[in-house]
C-alpha cells in the first residue's frame, strides 16, 4: 500500500511541477520544530481524555521508539544509500 501512495504522489507531483509550474520547497527548520512540538502535545492530550486514548497512545509511544531506531538502518538508511549513489551518477 505504501509503495501505491508513494508512486502516486510521485505522479501527482510530476504534473503540479510540469504543468502547473508548483515550486516543491520543505517548510523551513522552525516551522517544522513548532508542528512537531504541538503535535506531540495535542496528541499526548487526547490520549488523557479516556482508557482507550491512553492505550492507543502507549502502544504507538512504543511503536514510535523502536520504529525510531530501526529507521536508521532501514528506510532512511535506504534512502541515504540510494540518494548518494544516484548523485554521483548524475554528478
Amino acid at each position: 500500500m505504501k509503495a501505491e501512495v508513494d508512486h502516486g504522489n510521485a505522479r501527482a507531483l510530476e504534473v503540479l511541477v510540469k504543468r502547473f509550474n508548483v515550486e516543491l520547497r520543505r517548510f523551513p527548520e522552525d516551522v517544522s520544530d513548532g508542528l512537531f512540538s504541538v503535535s506531540e502535545q495535542v496528541v499526548a492530550e487526547v490520549s488523557e481524555e479516556d482508557d482507550l486514548s491512553r492505550r492507543i497512545y502507549n502502544s504507538w509511544s512504543e511503536f514510535r521508539e523502536k520504529a525510531s531506531i530501526l529507521a536508521p538502518y532501514s528506510t532512511h538508511g535506504f534512502m541515504a544509500g540510494r540518494n548518494k549513489y544516484k548523485n554521483s551518477v548524475e554528478g
